[in-house]
């Protein structure tokens, strides 16, 4: 096992996530990603050392939610908890201040819920998806160091990139640094398949990354099909824009492009929707999990179909997220941001039935499931199949209009 049984397992079967823990985890700094989320050959001035742990903590094959789900829970999720995993409690809740309600996607739980534990974990940094200042359309990992930098990195983000392997600088720069993570499932299961190492490297991450949360992910984005949104849609010169908002706006939110010389364009959100199922990874089509169900707490949209919302153009919905709490920080977290009014929340039953995003990515991967000759991730539950008629992805979008 090493460097080169990662690319020929994972990479070359096209199986990467593209998280970038690889990169953050590597004691001989020899792997290396681009900034479209892609692997690099092995660093010139770095030799593998075959210490395996690139392997180890990868999330693309191997989820391991099963071992990982007895050391956090003391036992592996039920059938009936196949998609959302194990929690105490989920709600419907909402952002009391209003410029992070505004500001959010849906809701801004995640953005308050990071601002508490911010405060109540003592943490020096939470990681958050931002914008390069450089290139203001292109996605990029941003350390925040105040509540304030939290907030102004609110907000969705359909692009994929190699997110945690900034773990590295941060965790190198300081001994005791404590920082709080808020991914998708690929990155929680990363973060969590390292801190389970039986190992120096598997303590460390364990104790300097004490809070983690998760948002829900029917798929994420290539690079490319945000540069080609700017220009074959709204139809700007890449190297114009400022930044680019995902959901910005009147629920449900429309994708706004800004671009240097203050021109502002919007496009539905449904139809970025359907022009990003033409740039996907194979990885992300496969994927096996609408939650990782691994952090401490996990959100998603409190409206069950935002794709249909955004094509009916049913403006004045409420923003709200969906919260499952799943272990005893997440509670203290929550706890605290209803006790001091910084949210309200209300009591919410698990349903599948009409959640679009969820129905699409199961749909999805029951059909590389039941294909015999493809390489899929493994699923949270072993030897578990959904039974139901499976429908062709571009059609199960139409099929919603």
């Amino acid at each position: 096992m090493s460097y080169k049984r990662l690319i020929d397992k994972i990479v070359d079967n096209h199986l990467c996530t593209m998280c970038g823990m690889c990169e953050a985890i590597c004691p001989a700094d020899v792997i290396k990603l681009d900034s479209f989320g892609h692997i690099n050959k092995i660093n010139a001035q770095g030799k593998c050392i075959e210490c395996n742990m690139c392997e180890e903590i990868c999330p693309g094959k191997a989820t391991n939610i099963p071992f990982i789900e007895k050391k956090i829970f003391g036992r592996k999720r039920y059938n009936n908890e196949r998609w959302f995993g194990i929690f105490d409690q989920l709600y419907d809740g909402c952002s009391i201040k209003r410029n992070v309600l505004e500001n959010s996607a849906s809701g801004g739980c995640a953005t308050t819920l990071l601002s508490v534990a911010m405060k109540k974990f003592d943490l020096d940094y939470i990681l958050v998806a931002g914008r390069c200042d450089k290139t203001g359309w292109k996605a990029e990992p941003i350390m925040c160091e105040s509540i304030s930098k939290i907030e102004e990195n609110s907000q969705s983000t359909y692009q994929l990139f190699p997110y945690l392997g900034i773990l590295k600088k941060y965790l190198n720069k300081k001994k005791n640094v404590r920082i709080g993570v808020i991914g998708l499932p690929c990155h929680v299961i990363a973060i969590r398949k390292a801190q389970a190492m039986d190992n120096e490297i598997g303590k460390i991450l364990s104790e300097n990354i004490p809070v983690v949360m998760e948002l829900a992910c029917s798929s994420n984005t290539k690079v490319e099909g945000t540069i080609s949104l700017i220009e074959q849609i709204a139809n700007i010169d890449v190297n114009d824009v400022k930044n680019i908002k995902y959901r910005e706006g009147e629920y449900p939110g429309k994708v706004v492009i800004y671009t240097n010389t203050d021109q502002k364009v919007e496009i539905p959100f449904w139809k970025a929707v359907q022009h990003f199922a033409n740039y996907k990874t194979e990885r992300c089509l496969k994927c096996p999990d609408w939650v990782s169900g691994l952090a401490d707490i996990s959100f998603w949209d409190g409206d069950q179909n935002v794709f249909k919302s955004s094509f009916a153009n049913e403006t004045g919905i409420k923003k709200t997220s969906t919260i499952a709490v799943r272990t005893k920080k997440g509670e203290q977290i929550l706890r605290y941001a209803v006790d001091n009014d910084m949210i309200e929340i209300c009591p919410k039953k698990m349903d599948i039935s009409q959640n679009f995003g969820l129905l699409r990515k199961r749909n999805r991967y029951a059909m590389y499931e039941r294909d015999n000759n493809e390489v899929i991730p493994d699923a949270p539950i072993i030897n578990y199949k959904d039974d139901f008629e499976i429908v062709d992805d571009r059609e199960f979008i139409k099929k919603v209009n």
